[in-house]
């Protein structure tokens, strides 16, 4: 995909679980405009049906254990 100013971008996706965190998370303002940790049942509403399919395979994993 190529933005207004002629850049290509490539998007990635990453997806990372943890059972504890600790401190705060810094954004940088110009790649990132916001970040925030969900806990696997409480997952926002909005969240895209491809970001779903990302975690939705890890939480069915987590249910038969």
């Amino acid at each position: 995909m190529k933005v207004a100013n002629g850049d290509e971008l490539y998007s990635v996706t990453a997806v990372y679980v943890s059972r504890e965190v600790k401190g705060r998370i810094k954004i940088d303002g110009e790649e990132s405009v916001e970040v925030r940790y969900f806990a696997l049942d409480e997952l926002p509403k909005g969240l895209i049906e491809s970001y779903r399919r990302y975690i939705g395979p890890y939480i069915e994993q987590l249910a038969k254990s």
